[in-house]
């Protein structure tokens, strides 16, 4: 397990305004916790969660996350919202723009890879899963969405074999900053970009992703399940959130799913 954070310190970064912040010792999931808590008469605030240790953490489409202790940071925000429509496309987008943003200060190198990883030269370190919700059939229609954020604080040492991709970490060649510190930047990187996709969608998040695109012009092939999707040079994003990627028949815009990207010529 990491060391114990400070609590009062993480809530005093947070500030007044900031997200309700719990740490849990041990948990299976900070998504699940949050997922599965039980919803008040009203929708609650943002809140969110760490777990010094993570049992069965997942990544999208149901693969583990794999994190080892002490190495590592599974932090979980859930938000809740009246109405039943899920989540705007490109919410990961969004969240992914807002970490490298927030931290780039303390971290050279950071790149996003399209749809929700993380990387720092080249090797992962952090990845993103949405989840959500509905609310109860007694009370008033509302959706709960969990934002999960893994990031590897030191590249993975036991788990690397187990890794389809190389693996990095935010602080593998500098001293890391206060883990408070670096809780409380996600926090509030993850809210801020929470609210300003609720209200403004995936534009504003565009010139950011153009500025962390680790794969912009670069021929790429993307994959689903091993099966080659599709060859081309990547674009960047299109407004609603897909690849947008030239191939010799044109330009073709991917959208999110099981998807794999790689450079071309590499496994």
């Amino acid at each position: 397990m990491m060391p114990s954070p400070d609590t009062t310190l993480i809530r005093e970064l947070l500030g007044p305004d900031g997200p309700d912040f719990e740490l849990l010792a041990e948990v299976d999931s900070t998504n699940s916790w949050l997922l599965d808590a039980p919803f008040a008469g009203t929708p609650a605030g943002p809140r969110a969660v760490l777990a010094q240790a993570q049992r069965a953490g997942r990544g999208r489409r149901g693969r583990s996350w794999l994190a080892e202790p002490g190495r590592s940071l599974a932090l979980s925000l859930a938000f809740e919202r009246a109405g039943s429509a899920p989540p705007a496309p490109g919410l990961s987008l969004a969240v992914g723009c807002a970490l490298a943003a927030a931290l780039s200060a303390n971290c050279q190198g950071l790149a996003l890879k399209w749809p929700n990883d993380l990387l720092r030269d080249g090797g992962k370190c952090g990845g993103i899963l949405i989840e959500s919700r509905p609310g109860s059939a007694r009370l008033e229609p509302r959706v709960r969405v969990v934002v999960g954020v893994g990031l590897n604080l030191r590249a993975p040492q036991d788990l690397q074999a187990l890794i389809s991709q190389p693996a990095s970490g935010l602080f593998e060649d500098t001293a890391p900053i206060p883990v408070e510190a670096l809780v409380a930047h996600v926090v509030l990187a993850v809210a801020k970009a929470w609210a300003t996709h609720e209200r403004e969608g995936l534009s504003p998040f565009l010139p950011l992703w153009a500025r962390f695109d680790a794969w912009h012009g670069r021929q790429v092939v993307v994959s689903e399940a091993g099966q080659t999707l599709a060859r081309g040079r990547s674009l960047g994003l299109a407004p609603s959130g897909a690849l947008r990627l030239l191939t010799d028949e044109g330009e073709r815009h991917i959208v999110a799913g099981d998807l794999s990207l790689r450079a071309e010529g590499q496994a």
